[in-house]
């Protein structure tokens, strides 16, 4: 039953991002090479293994629900950024405490999707820190 459910979800988002440009909706837009995870993965980063291609994505400021339609990344991030005052943000510049009032920010080689620090908050070991 559960392999059942994945092949499911996987032709719902297959459908959608195999599209014409005629064929988007009004929440989306179409790219020649694009790339989308859904809600539920977008931290474990689905495209970063190049699998570009032409079809209808979401448009900025949402990310593809798992039942196909649009969303806004605060109710993605509401429901996968479980911790208190955190949030999502694709593109992430994370913020972890080195002092009393200081913090440092963890630079990656390229921005990627994760839960984040609010304004006015740093990890420290694991804790959130206002």
């Amino acid at each position: 039953m559960k392999l059942l459910g994945v092949c499911v979800f996987l032709a719902v988002v297959q459908s959608y991002a195999s599209q014409s440009p005629d064929a988007c909706r009004l929440d989306e837009v179409y790219d020649e090479a694009g790339c989308e995870p859904t809600c539920n993965e977008v931290l474990k980063e689905p495209c970063l293994s190049g699998k570009k291609k032409p079809g209808c994505y979401c448009k900025e400021g949402t990310i593809r629900n798992e039942d196909g339609s649009c969303i806004s990344i605060k109710e993605c991030s509401d429901r996968i950024c479980t911790e208190p005052n955190q949030h999502l943000q694709i593109g992430a510049t994370p913020k972890v405490c080195s002092g009393e009032g200081k913090f440092d920010v963890i630079l990656f080689k390229r921005a990627q999707p994760m839960c984040v620090c609010e304004n006015g908050y740093a990890t420290a070991n694991g804790q959130m820190k206002g």
